[in-house]
């Protein structure tokens, strides 16, 4: 049994009770619902504030799917940072590889040093927020995947491929305090498994672009 067949299955009540928040949605769908353009998806950030509120994602397969952690429904704990989760889920396989990616859409971020390759910089409780925002999508992933492991046949879960991705829309200026920690300490500042994209409102990304 494929994967994806796996999650329709074990989150279809949560996607009937979350419908209007948290949606569980194939490329069809997005298609139906987004965008005149079949195998693109609108991603869409609701806080009234943000200078970042659409991103376009392309050249998505028939076979996607697209959850919103955040929004559907599933928590470990009551409250807290730990609570919380990422924007978007994207699942897809591309060249014959799948993978589980994690976006979290961003209008600014902190300043970060070439020598950081597009890695997130985590100088303040801010930028750990964002980090354990996109941590919580992939603890719900994790989650799904050891229930499928125990209650269902053989699947496909264990070989999704993991990215994660903060988009963002500007640049903050580092203050020289946080200049400074960030020569002294770069190791223990930047994220292992998150990566930055720089983008402006309404851009089209091609899905291959976060893999």
């Amino acid at each position: 049994m494929q994967g994806i067949e796996i999650i329709r299955d074990l989150l279809a009540q949560s996607v009937k009770k979350y419908n209007h928040v948290g949606r569980m949605i194939t490329c069809e769908e997005a298609y139906l619902q987004f965008r005149p353009s079949r195998q693109t998806f609108e991603m869409e950030e609701t806080d009234p504030s943000a200078t970042l509120k659409k991103i376009y994602v392309t050249s998505l397969p028939d076979d996607s799917m697209i959850l919103k952690p955040d929004n559907f429904g599933v928590r470990f704990f009551k409250s807290g940072t730990w609570n919380k989760a990422c924007d978007y889920l994207f699942l897809v396989r591309v060249r014959g590889d799948s993978y589980a990616i994690f976006i979290e859409l961003k209008s600014s971020l902190n300043d970060m040093p070439d020598s950081f390759d597009n890695r997130l910089v985590i100088v303040s409780n801010e930028d750990r927020k964002k980090e354990m925002q996109l941590l919580g999508g992939e603890a719900l992933f994790d989650y799904i995947k050891v229930i499928a492991e125990k209650h269902s046949s053989p699947n496909d879960l264990s070989q999704y491929k993991t990215r994660m991705w903060v988009l963002y829309e500007s640049i903050r200026p580092r203050s020289p305090t946080r200049a400074g920690i960030m020569l002294t300490a770069q190791e223990r500042i930047k994220s292992n498994k998150v990566l930055t994209k720089k983008v402006h409102d309404a851009q089209t990304i091609s899905i291959e672009d976060l893999i």
